[in-house]
């Protein structure tokens, strides 16, 4: 399972300015910032956008909300074929953990 760094602003964290917030529910990121808005009360997935919408040099940043627990975990999952430094899916156990996700080439990130 993967736990990350966390940072407590998100001000100029992001290449053109996108937020993305996110509530107590499974969802599909975009490119910039994905931050939880609430806390979670279940396990909750949250998707890759397909890589047609990325180019190379692109982040997606995923903050977990409060209330991610070894239960309540938050799965950062692939679209497509994608992977995540060879992986298919991540996993965010730890409340405010965070990751950043560095498209490289078709379907491939970097987990920074």
């Amino acid at each position: 399972n993967l736990i990350a760094y966390c940072f407590t602003s998100i001000q100029g964290f992001s290449k053109g300015g996108l937020y993305e917030g996110i509530g107590n529910a499974d969802a599909t990121l975009a490119e910039g910032i994905n931050y939880g808005t609430t806390t979670f009360d279940a396990a909750r997935t949250w998707t890759m956008l397909a890589s047609s919408n990325l180019s190379a040099g692109d982040v997606v940043r995923v903050k977990a909300p409060a209330g991610v627990t070894t239960t309540n975990t938050l799965t950062i999952a692939r679209a497509g074929t994608q992977t995540f430094d060879g992986e298919t899916s991540l996993v965010i156990e730890s409340p405010y953990g965070a990751v950043s996700l560095f498209y490289v080439s078709v379907d491939t990130f970097v987990v920074l």
